[in-house]
Parts: structure tokens; sequence; C-alpha cells
């Protein structure tokens, strides 16, 4: 190990507290306020960050939840699904995408995906066109959206039956694609709580309303219970922390942005690796930023030395998980995924970045492959 002057985090919460102390101090008297108040599960604080929150996605109505995993459930509960349906996914997402199809009682059924993470719209439209799911769940990876040409392909095909995991996705343009968008607010995510906490959007009332009853043991009051339901409500001091992220969204797009555009621009002319497609038309959030390269295990080991931690998102496709054997999938079912997961990297991203730092991972990643002479100075 050598000894580094610049180290370049991966996480950055205990830099946004401090370059936003005076913010979320305004929320710590908040919440003593909702503490006087008794305001704890219920509160105006709830319905105003819904309110905020289904602006910013391009929504009608925003339901608050305990999870973005609950989101999921909420939103497929709410579309329909249940035992012996059939949703459609894709295998490089996170766990949760899989494990709430499986909540809900429902089959799913994986897709492969294309150059961009993405789910593979026109592969699914050639070799599924004789299945009729009850739902698909493409994954906005990385906070990028389905291109409009490919989610207009899908919603044509199969109407009222898209349910979108954006859990990375919020602060990205469109997202207000899908019959339903379901959002994590996990302390990493763009827009966060200080906990746990998600969001279905949605542009139906009729969904609404089921929503804010499903996450409440179906009932609209403490007498009534109209449906079967979930304990799902977001705590009011989730809410309050969620609103304080929520204000500074478009400032922390903007710089996960240009800081991609940085990377886009550097890390261009190195032969050994290959960054996904981007389309000017589509503005990504940049949740990760994730590229393919030679040498994985080497590079990383090789950017830890130098101060540089990364991350892979995800090392393991899910139908290779042993929890999800039941899917019944082996090696080689999907072959674009397998192989970005053997070579997929995520570098810091986050919106406090310096261009020192963004300069130091660049330069790190460039000398190891002109060490190694692998890499192409033309």
């Amino acid at each position: 190990m050598v000894t580094v002057a610049l180290k370049v985090p991966y996480s950055y919460l205990d830099q946004e507290y401090l370059a936003h102390r005076d913010s979320i101090e305004i929320v710590i008297n908040k919440i003593r306020d909702c503490v006087s108040r008794g305001w704890f599960t219920i509160g105006p604080y709830i319905q105003e960050f819904e309110e905020a929150f289904a602006k910013v996605a391009g929504y009608r109505y925003a339901v608050a939840c305990n999870s973005g995993t609950d989101a999921l459930v909420l939103a497929m509960r709410t579309a329909g699904v249940g035992p012996g349906h059939e949703v459609w996914t894709t295998p490089n997402t996170f766990m949760a995408t899989v494990g709430a199809i499986l909540e809900t009682g429902a089959r799913a059924r994986l897709v492969d995906v294309g150059p961009d993470y993405l789910m593979d719209i026109d592969g699914v439209l050639r070799d599924c066109s004789a299945v009729i799911p009850n739902a698909v769940i493409p994954v906005a990876l990385t906070g990028r959206p389905l291109p409009a040409v490919q989610s207009s392909k899908l919603s044509a095909k199969y109407p009222d039956k898209i349910i979108i995991d954006a859990a990375q996705a919020i602060g990205c343009n469109p997202t207000g694609t899908g019959h339903l968008g379901c959002y994590s607010l996990h302390p990493l995510k763009n827009v966060h709580c200080w906990g746990d906490g998600g969001v279905v959007c949605t542009n139906s009332p009729i969904y609404a309303d089921d929503l804010r009853l499903l996450r409440n043991h179906g009932s609209p009051d403490r007498n009534t219970v109209l449906m079967p339901g979930y304990n799902s409500r977001l705590d009011t001091i989730q809410a309050l922390a969620a609103l304080e992220s929520l204000s500074r969204m478009d400032w922390v797009t903007k710089r996960r942005n240009a800081n991609a555009r940085f990377y886009d621009e550097t890390l261009s002319v190195i032969t050994q690796i290959v960054l996904p497609p981007r389309d000017p038309s589509i503005l990504e959030a940049f949740h990760t930023y994730v590229i393919q390269v030679d040498h994985r295990t080497a590079l990383i080991e090789y950017l830890n030395n130098w101060g540089i931690e990364t991350k892979i998102h995800y090392p393991i496709p899910l139908h290779l998980q042993p929890g999800f054997a039941q899917l019944g999938y082996k090696r080689g079912d999907f072959p674009v995924a397998e192989s970005q997961a053997e070579r997929i990297l995520s570098l810091p991203i986050h919106e406090y970045l310096t261009e020192a730092q963004l300069t130091h991972v660049c330069d790190s990643i460039r000398q190891f492959y002109k060490d190694k002479e692998w890499i192409s100075e033309g």
C-alpha cells in the first residue's frame, strides 16, 4: 500500500452533513416540533413530501411507503399481480426487484439486457411475443431511464402493465413513463431520507387511492378495513429528511452529470474501457457511473492502493444467485448480462467530488493500463 495525499471515497454522507449543515439543522428542529405534537406516522409533512415528489418525478400522484422494496410490492398489488401470475424483469438488478415479485406469489421471468444495461425491449418483443405477462418491470439501472422509443414500444405492446423500478432514477428525465413508478429513499440514493423509505408514483387516481389503503393495513381509518394491506407507512421524521434532500435534487443531478461528462471525455481514449452509450436527449441521474474494464480485479486493487474506492453493481446476476435457484435458470441463459457482470466497475460519481479527485481517478486508471502496456496512446 502506497501513501497517498488525495483519497476518493465512494460514499459521501459525512460530506453531505458538512456541506448542508444549516438546512439539516432546520430539519432537526422540525423533528422536535413533530415530537411535541405527536406527529410520528401520519401528518402534514407526509402530504407535503408526496406532492413535491410527484412533481419532480413527472407523475400526478406519489404515495410514500416504508422502503423501495415495499414500493415494488405495493405497485404490483395495486396492478393486480398475485399468485400464479408472471412478471418480467432483468437479471442485472438489485435483489429486491426479483424478491418483491416473488413476495406477491408471482413468477419472475427474466430477460436479457442491452449495452446500456437496460432491458432489451426489442429482444422482449421478438422472443416473448407469444406470452402475455401480468406486469413488466424495466429497471432504470444506474439512473438511466428507458429511451423514449423503447418505452413507447413496450407500452404499446403491454398497455397498463408497465411498472418502472426507478429506485436509482430520481432526477433523470423522463421518469413518468410507467403506469407505476417505484422509488427508493435509502440513504445512498440521490434523494434520500435517514433510514429506509420508498415512494410509488402513478397518474391514476384509482391506483393512488388503492396505494394509500394498502400501505395502511387496507384501512382508511382506525375502524374500517377495505382490503388486506400492509404496515408500510413512511415515518413523518423520514418525510422531513426526504423533503430536505429533495430540495437540492436539481443541484445533485447537475453535479453528477458534470462528473459523468468529465469521466466520459477523459476515459474515452482508453481502449480497455467500455463506456455505456449516451443519448443526449436523456438526462440521467447517475446514481452510479458504471464502465466495463479489462483486468478488473487488478485494477480495483491498484485504485485502492491509490486511495480510490470503487464498487461493483452487481457482480452476480440474479439468475445465478443461490437464493433464486427456484427460477430455473442456468449460466448462459442471459449472455449479455453475464458478460457485463464480469467486467463492470462503478467509479465514485457523487456530487461532492472535486476536479482534483476526478482527475486523480482518471490519471490512476490511465497509468494502470499504461504501466501494463495495455493502453493505446493514439
